[in-house]
């Protein structure tokens, strides 16, 4: 029996669409993974505390909300939030224009990017290790 896998790697993911400069891909991938480990982090933190109907919840926040909770639960620190908030916010103006959207074209603003997105890196990374060790960033 022949299974295929497939495996992911959001750094390589961000990266790709930075080397394009895909800069919506690049912030909409980084923040999918925030989403991701972070409801993955609650509802096991939920599941430890025996609170009934949290995969409801959680099935329903944003990942702003989830990123504040996580926040709020001290699951991450304050650093890792704000960073994690950054890259949220660029993330919402690229994919609404109308609130300023930065354009990348100047360098400077390129590396502001590749900056928020390095932080977005570090930031999918501790909450990835936090999701298989435990909970704790």
């Amino acid at each position: 029996m022949l299974i295929d896998a497939v495996l992911y790697s959001p750094e390589k993911e961000i990266d790709r669409a930075v080397k394009y400069n895909d800069w919506i891909s690049a912030f909409a991938t980084a923040v999918s993974y925030f989403e991701y480990y972070g409801a993955a982090i609650i509802k096991g933190r939920c599941k430890s505390l025996k609170i009934p109907k949290y995969k409801d919840v959680v099935k329903n926040m944003s990942v702003s909300r989830i990123a504040f909770t996580l926040r709020l639960l001290r699951l991450v620190d304050e650093k890792t939030y704000s960073k994690i908030r950054k890259a949220i916010e660029e993330r919402n103006k690229l994919i609404h224009p109308e609130r300023g959207g930065i354009g990348y074209k100047h360098t400077k603003e390129r590396s502001r990017a590749i900056e928020l997105l390095e932080d977005a890196k570090e930031c999918i990374q501790k909450l990835r290790e936090a999701m298989k060790g435990g909970n704790k960033p």
